[in-house]
């Protein structure tokens, strides 16, 4: 009884599927597209330059500053298309003729645009697969981004670290090796710093403002520790979030923190964040002293430590946090005659070669110091305070931004308390001080709204500041107190 009931129903249906085509053979209408559907691949090419191969005979167990001195290995890579691509450089070994020197013995160190990235035993970098034929085994050196239309140039070198002692295997071997480079398309989706460059700038009141860098505009020679890409990615055009209460809110490491904008760094543009809550009361340093001449270097100080290799860093970051942050190379350089220089002057100073006082009766900062300081976590400069007023207006920050951050700024409320970043208490900054009578003076902002020089060893506030890698995303929130904005990393290794 049931499958007749069933099949009942088909039958109906049958009858009405017919009864539809009748009627629509009646009545018919045709409509075609005038535009042209198209398919378009997108353009995935790189070129890749090669120099002249390393070649080491004789080679003996050296230190590192000693093999960082050997000719190195050069080439280039190149992206000729609008679309970004994602690469990873390799190091391959060979087979050799005779006796082959264990790859534990030897030590790698990779360039990109003049600045280090990695110096490593070869043994200790990770393994991938082979790429080349016949290849033995393959080192992953390096894996990053080429932009649309981007070039790096890299060196290479290559040489027997100190720790190798005197054996069989360590005399008369050889080892060969080359370098290969994958690459792999990579599909550009809009990310924090794409979000921030799509916002409406303003030029009065508070939000985002548009930050500019003449040429004309540098007094100062740029760091030589720089290369001259590097030098050219500090002058480009930023964007700061200025004003009493900008929307630039942002969940990071569980906190809230505030995005100071997208600012230069020698690696390029980056979103630069700050803690507004994770501050710490502490000596800028308590390691150096007047006599060392290093109380006021980044690099050896007490705050660098804990927050990048200390408490702060192993544990006060969680793991995602830790995921996002970007290495990247901070300018040290300083100033010492501070009571007439401006925002503008400033940010050239923070990335000069200045970094000591060379005149003066009292004057014992002698010894030369790195202006630059690769790593994850630091502070902010005098200029990132500076360039967060908006004033009272237009006119009001243009005042704000000509003036001395001495002078200018001490109890001038337009300035002071029309930026986000002004806090009622001394707060430390990463740029030192080069007085001449000592080389302990770093440089903050205090509760009367300017920035002068303290004593390294005083106790005084700490907001960590990092800059954000370039895959990361926006998921949600408007930038506000209340929803700020979420963000998430795209992992995107080969």
């Amino acid at each position: 009884m049931e499958k007749k009931k069933v099949w009942l129903l088909v039958s109906i249906m049958g009858v009405f599927l017919v009864a539809v085509g009748v009627s629509f053979a009646l009545w018919y209408m045709r409509a075609e597209q005038t535009s042209t559907n198209e398919v378009m691949s997108d353009c995935f090419k790189i070129e890749f330059e090669s120099g002249i191969g390393i070649t080491l005979n004789q080679a003996y167990p050296m230190i590192d500053k000693e093999g960082l001195k050997n000719d190195p290995y050069t080439f280039t890579l190149k992206n000729i298309c609008n679309s970004s691509a994602r690469y990873q450089i390799n190091l391959e070994t060979l087979n050799v003729s005779g006796k082959a020197l264990p790859d534990g013995y030897l030590k790698v160190n990779l360039e990109e645009d003049g600045v280090s990235v990695i110096t490593t035993k070869l043994e200790e970098s990770i393994q991938v697969d082979v790429t080349i034929e016949g290849a033995m085994k393959a080192y992953k050196l390096l894996t990053e981004v080429l932009g649309p239309n981007e070039e790096k140039e890299f060196n290479l070198r290559l040489w027997m670290h100190e720790d190798v002692g005197v054996s069989d295997d360590s005399m008369n071997a050889s080892f060969a090796g080359k370098i290969s480079v994958t690459t792999s398309y990579k599909k550009t989706e809009p990310t924090i710093a794409d979000a921030i460059k799509s916002m409406p700038i303003v030029t009065s009141g508070t939000g985002l403002y548009e930050v500019n860098h003449p040429e004309s505009e540098f007094i100062e020679e740029l760091s030589q520790e720089l290369s001259e890409k590097q030098k050219a990615n500090l002058k480009m055009t930023e964007y700061r979030y200025a004003g009493r209460n900008p929307n630039n809110y942002v969940s990071f490491n569980n906190e809230l923190w505030r995005i100071i904008g997208l600012v230069n760094t020698p690696e390029g543009q980056r979103v630069k964040i700050r803690s507004t809550g994770s501050a710490i009361t502490a000596a800028w340093n308590t390691n150096g002293s007047t006599t060392e001449h290093d109380a006021n270097e980044w690099g050896n100080s007490t705050l660098m430590t804990y927050f990048n290799h200390g408490n702060y860093f192993n544990n006060s970051l969680t793991s995602e946090a830790k995921e996002m942050i970007d290495t990247i190379t901070w300018n040290t350089g300083s100033t010492g005659d501070y009571s007439n220089i401006n925002v503008m002057s400033f940010y050239n100073l923070e990335r000069s070669n200045q970094k000591n006082c060379s005149t003066g009766d009292s004057c014992n900062d002698i010894i030369v110091k790195p202006t630059i300081w690769k790593g994850n976590v630091a502070l902010m400069y005098p200029s990132d305070y500076g360039y967060s007023t908006s004033g009272n207006d237009a006119d009001h920050r243009l005042t704000c931004l000509n003036t001395s951050l001495d002078s200018g700024w001490l109890y001038n409320w337009s300035c002071m308390n029309n930026s986000w970043i002004f806090y009622t208490a001394y707060i430390w900054t990463l740029t030192a001080a080069a007085r001449t009578s000592s080389a302990s003076g770093v440089f903050g902002m205090d509760q009367g709204g300017h920035v002068y020089d303290s004593t390294a060893s005083r106790e005084t506030w700490s907001y960590p500041v990092v800059y954000l890698k370039l895959n990361i995303d926006i998921t949600s929130g408007d930038g506000t107190v209340g929803a700020p904005y979420e963000l998430t990393y795209r992992n995107e290794e080969l």
